[in-house]
């Protein structure tokens, strides 16, 4: 939800490998298919909105001051979904890396 959409269908014990999850996305529907997940270490998913499709993945790594993480995140597929993605990924980014 940190990405501005909100809940349609979320499966129980979501993200898990193979959910199918569905979120309002800005007046269309977002399917999210979790592909593979290692916890608190890396998401992968494919995202299709309309005709857009995305693959997403996000690495987490703590840094080596040990209070912040390092948030890496690549977009593969339609421009303008992944780009819409940015500013949102951006925050995060800088909300994970920061240090208390």
């Amino acid at each position: 939800m940190w990405a501005g959409v909100q809940p349609a269908r979320i499966p129980a014990g979501y993200p898990a490998a193979g959910d199918d999850a569905l979120w309002h996305d800005r007046g269309a529907i977002l399917r999210d298919v979790i592909l593979d997940v290692v916890p608190e270490r890396r998401l992968l998913s494919r995202l299709e909105r309309g005709p857009a499709l995305v693959i997403e993945e996000y690495r987490l790594a703590p840094l080596a001051n040990g209070r912040a993480t390092r948030l890496v995140a690549t977009w593969r597929g339609h421009a303008a979904l992944a780009d819409g993605n940015r500013p949102t990924m951006e925050r995060l980014q800088g909300w994970c890396e920061a240090v208390p």
